[in-house]
């Protein structure tokens, strides 16, 4: 477990294996991720999306900000959003487990939906 301080949020990141793409995650999951969350949103699932798998990383505002000059109160209302869709599920206390495909509960894939062009 990382070293954390007060208001730090331990995420052990899960990653599907990315084998042709070349952002390190598959072009599939960050799309649907782009389709399913707002601009903010996605900024911190590929912030996320970007350790790698099994990985311990000990987030912070601070950190959030420094990356990609995401403010405080928009980082705590994007966590929040990647909670209610399925993509941070939380372990227990302030711990969390990131997924790039939303989950229905820990280790479950949300089944996709099929578009009506297929």
């Amino acid at each position: 477990m990382p070293y954390t301080v007060p208001n730090q949020r331990v995420v052990t990141i899960h990653r599907e294996k990315a084998r042709s793409d070349f952002l390190g995650i598959k072009n599939e999951n960050w799309q649907s991720a782009a389709r399913d969350l707002g601009a903010h949103a996605l900024l911190l699932y590929l912030y996320l999306a970007s350790n790698a798998d099994g990985y311990d990383l000990a987030l912070s505002p601070a950190a959030i900000r420094q990356a990609v000059g995401m403010a405080r109160s928009t980082y705590h209302d994007q966590f929040v959003r990647l909670i209610d869709k399925g993509y941070l599920v939380e372990t227990g206390g302030n711990t969390y487990d990131f997924y790039e495909v939303p989950q229905t509960r820990p280790g479950t894939p949300l089944k996709k939906a099929v578009s009506a062009d297929g």
